[in-house]
C-alpha cells in the first residue's frame, strides 16, 4: 500500500487529485492512496476504510471487521 503522491504515483504515471480530494488505485498488486494537500491521503485512507466494513458511530461506539486477509477489488476512482 502506498500512501500520498510519490514514487508510486510518478511511477505508474498518475497524477494526485488537487484540493482535499483523494484516488484508491490498484496498480498490479500495489494499492496507491494518493489526496491533494494535507488532508486528501487522510481522506483516502478512510475511504478505503469505509469500503473494507470499517464505521465509527461515537467516540466509544465502533465497528472494525476482523480479518486475517484483506482483499481489494480493482479499484480505479476519485
Amino acid at each position: 500500500i502506498a500512501i500520498g503522491a510519490g514514487v508510486y504515483t510518478r511511477l505508474h504515471g498518475i497524477t494526485p487529485p488537487k484540493g482535499e480530494s483523494y484516488l484508491l488505485r490498484t496498480a498490479g498488486k500495489q494499492l496507491i492512496i494518493a489526496g491533494g494537500r494535507e488532508r486528501g491521503s487522510l481522506y483516502g485512507v478512510s475511504g478505503l476504510l469505509d469500503k473494507l466494513g470499517c464505521r465509527w458511530f461515537t467516540t466509544q461506539v465502533s465497528r472494525i471487521p476482523r480479518r486475517t486477509t484483506i482483499r481489494v477489488a480493482d479499484l480505479s476512482e476519485t
